[in-house]
């Protein structure tokens, strides 16, 4: 009953972590292209929302064989997990108030003229500048340190150097959209560590 509720675990983490994973990847498809997606005359969530899925149908199958292979077996690793969690439930929940769900599904990006586009700087924007992937990042890195399993190392790493591109991208497609206000804003607040100077 044990083994069996750890693999429930570990194959849970997996999964989780092969969806987060993708998380930069989808946002690849949309910063580099902004313009051209809304251009279009059909919602690009038609073509986006697919294309995701498939993506984790694919990054699940390459890790699959991982999913129970273990990095170490130290079940007490999972005393570190739920500060992780409960700062990523923060930064999902506590910042809902700065960031809606348009903002965070892309909605703003494709499809201004409906839903107005605007420069977030306050509240947790106003301690780093991607608070929603410092939050995936830890969900992340708790699944990782909890389940020990090759397979969520191997996508945490994976969306941190996918994600270290895709901040520069949306860094620079936010600057073409906001001009001075983003680069100003860029030049106080850091990408993902959260500073907590006054």
């Amino acid at each position: 009953m044990y083994f069996c509720s750890m693999w429930v675990l570990e194959d849970f983490g997996w999964l989780a972590c092969g969806v987060y994973a993708t998380i930069p990847f989808f946002w690849l498809m949309i910063h580099p292209f902004a313009e051209r997606w809304r251009g279009r005359s059909r919602s690009p969530f038609r073509v986006l929302t697919p294309a995701w899925v498939l993506m984790w149908i694919v990054v699940w199958a390459a890790s699959a064989p991982w999913r129970h292979a273990l990095l170490y077996d130290a079940h007490w690793t999972w005393l570190l997990v739920p500060p992780l969690w409960t700062i990523s439930l923060y930064i999902y929940f506590g910042g809902n108030r700065h960031f809606t769900v348009n903002q965070v599904i892309g909605r703003n990006e494709l499809e201004p003229e409906r839903h107005e586009p605007s420069l977030v700087t306050t509240g947790l924007h106003s301690r780093m500048r991607h608070p929603l992937y410092f939050g995936h990042l830890c969900t992340m890195l708790g699944w990782t340190i909890g389940t020990a399993t090759i397979a969520t190392l191997a996508l945490t790493v994976f969306a941190v150097l996918s994600g270290i591109f895709l901040i520069r991208t949306e860094d620079a497609e936010l600057e073409r959209r906001f001009g001075v206000s983003y680069r100003e804003y860029k030049q106080r607040v850091p990408a993902v560590v959260p500073h907590f100077r006054a």
